[in-house]
């Protein structure tokens, strides 16, 4: 029998087009229900966006100190990576699914998503071979592109498959207990860093395993993705994660790029000049702005 899957997501404030587009892509797979952790503006719009879809949604409130702290940063549509909002938004993603993985749900395993992934495929099919391990209580993306010494099994937290049980809550809790103690000493302490170097402490590696990276494909793959080197294929990614890149818009346009290639394929030659292209006005931007600084400086 075919393993079930629920999707759980953070919304906190409006999530603009590009939350739009992640979360159309979940519904566009068949998945009717998702779980959401919200703030009062990220409720109301995600309500709002999907009211003439076969869309519901299970809500989970938040927890009431971390609401208050949120509040005051106010309700902008995108966090930034490296802002103190963003890090505290990160630490709810523990919480989120610690709550679904308790709730009633009767779906197998719980996907978190952030919403800057585009969805391609379903998961289902490669669940009984991920978690073949009994002791996998979890799969995640593979980032091997970090400062990391421990680049070969760096996991990054945009992209996880929880299994549902007992084992998998307490591992939850031990991460957010650990994540915790980092952001009281460091208000930017990171979920990705705090994960792994959990992970890295006693034999908490055996409890962890990694989603194939060409069908998870991490945002600076997006060449390899669109131009199918090695096993890399627009028509076989299942999620493609649009990070490795600053700002709402730029997500967006990848995550457009990507869609708009795996329904027309000649397309992702277009969209790989595209990206070129971007890279390169980029560094220039950076070359100039570096040149334009140290003719400053020499100014008497």
């Amino acid at each position: 029998m075919k393993p079930t899957v629920s999707y759980a997501i953070l919304a906190i404030g409006e999530l603009g087009s590009m939350g739009l587009l992640a979360l159309e892509s979940i519904h566009k797979l068949g998945y009717s229900e998702i779980h959401a952790m919200a703030d009062a503006p990220g409720k109301e719009w995600l309500l709002e966006s999907f009211k003439d879809k076969e869309v519901s949604f299970k809500f989970y409130e938040l927890p009431e100190a971390i609401g208050m702290t949120l509040h005051s940063f106010g309700n902008d549509k995108y966090t930034k990576f490296g802002e103190s909002k963003f890090f505290q938004l990160m630490y709810l993603k523990w919480i989120l699914i610690s709550s679904v993985l308790q709730s009633d749900s009767l779906s197998d395993y719980v996907v978190f998503t952030d919403l800057d992934v585009l969805w391609g495929r379903s998961i289902e099919d490669c669940l009984d071979r991920v978690f073949s391990d009994e002791n996998i209580n979890l799969a995640g993306q593979l980032d091997w592109n970090t400062k990391s010494s421990q680049t070969s099994n760096y996991l990054c937290p945009g992209i996880m498959i929880w299994k549902k049980s007992e084992s998998s809550v307490t591992m939850l809790k031990d991460i957010r207990s650990f994540h915790e103690l980092k952001l009281r000493q460091d208000v930017n302490f990171p979920d990705d860093k705090a994960i792994n170097e959990w992970i890295r402490q006693g034999g908490n590696q055996k409890k962890v395993t990694f989603l194939s990276p060409s069908e998870f494909v991490i945002g600076h793959r997006i060449l390899d993705l669109l131009l199918h080197r090695s096993d890399f294929e627009v028509l076989k990614f299942r999620a493609f994660h649009a990070n490795y890149c600053t700002g709402a818009s730029r997500k967006l346009f990848r995550m457009k790029l990507i869609s708009t290639s795996k329904i027309f394929q000649p397309f992702r030659y277009v969209a790989s000049v595209l990206i070129i292209c971007e890279k390169v006005v980029l560094l220039l931007i950076r070359l100039s702005t570096k040149a334009s600084t140290a003719w400053s400086s020499k100014k008497p």
